[in-house]
C-alpha cells in the first residue's frame, strides 16, 4: 500500500459501508465465511465495547502480578432498518412467501463484520470483526404527531469473539487511501479473511 499507515492520530467524522458474511466453519484447522451481504445506506452509529478481563496477585501487602486479558466484546450498531432477507442473515429467521417466523428452534448465526470510518483528510480507517452473534433488541415505533415525525431505527447488539483458528478478534486497518488503494478497500469488504494487502 502506498504512504506511511498510523502516522498520524485523526478523528473519525463519518460511518458508512456495512458488510456482513455468514460464518460457516471456525476450527483448529481454519475459519471459512460465505458471500458477502452489503447492507447499503442503514448505518447510523457504531460502538465498540472491548471485554477486558482483569485480576491481580498480592503478597507481603502488595500487588506482586496482574494480568489484563483482552477477550472480544461488544460491538453496537445502529441502522435505519433491516429488510427481510438482513434478518435471516443476521439473525436466523425463517422467511416463508416473503413473511419472516420467529421461532423457538430458531440458530442465531456466527457472522463477520466490516464497515469504515472516514477522517478530514479523506482518508479511512477499516474495521472487520471475524466472528460475531448479534441478540435481537427492543423496537419501538411512535405515531405521526402535528409537532414532528420520529423515525425508528434498529439497534444490532453482537458479541464478538476471538477465533478457535487463530485467536483474532478484530482488525483494524487506520488511514488507508480509498483512491490509492481502492483494490484493497473493495477486498476488504468482499473477502471475509482479507486484513492486510497482498504481500
Amino acid at each position: 500500500m502506498a504512504g506511511t499507515l498510523n502516522a498520524d492520530r485523526k478523528s473519525p467524522i463519518g460511518l458508512e459501508r456495512l458488510v456482513v458474511w455468514p460464518m460457516t466453519t471456525d476450527n483448529s484447522e481454519g475459519i471459512t465465511h460465505g458471500t458477502a451481504v452489503e447492507i447499503s445506506k442503514v448505518l447510523m452509529t457504531a460502538s465498540d465495547t472491548p471485554s477486558i478481563v482483569q485480576a491481580d496477585q498480592s503478597a507481603d501487602n502488595q500487588v506482586v502480578d496482574s494480568i489484563c486479558a483482552k477477550n472480544g466484546g461488544t460491538l453496537d450498531l445502529s441502522a435505519t432498518n433491516l429488510n427481510a432477507t438482513d434478518r435471516v442473515a443476521i439473525y436466523g429467521e425463517t422467511a416463508d412467501g416473503e413473511t419472516n417466523i420467529t421461532n423457538k428452534d430458531d440458530v442465531v448465526p456466527y457472522v463477520a463484520v466490516a464497515f469504515m470510518t472516514r477522517r478530514s483528510d479523506g482518508k479511512v480507517n477499516l474495521y472487520k470483526y471475524p466472528k460475531v452473534k448479534f441478540s435481537e433488541q427492543q423496537e419501538s415505533f411512535e405515531t405521526i404527531k402535528k409537532d414532528g415525525v420520529t423515525f425508528a431505527a434498529t439497534a444490532l447488539k453482537g458479541s464478538y469473539e476471538p477465533t478457535l483458528a487463530n485467536g483474532d478478534a478484530r482488525y483494524v486497518r487506520r488511514g488507508v487511501d480509498p483512491k490509492t488503494d481502492a483494490t484493497f478497500v473493495t477486498t476488504w469488504f468482499t473477502t471475509a479473511d482479507t486484513y492486510k494487502p497482498a504481500t
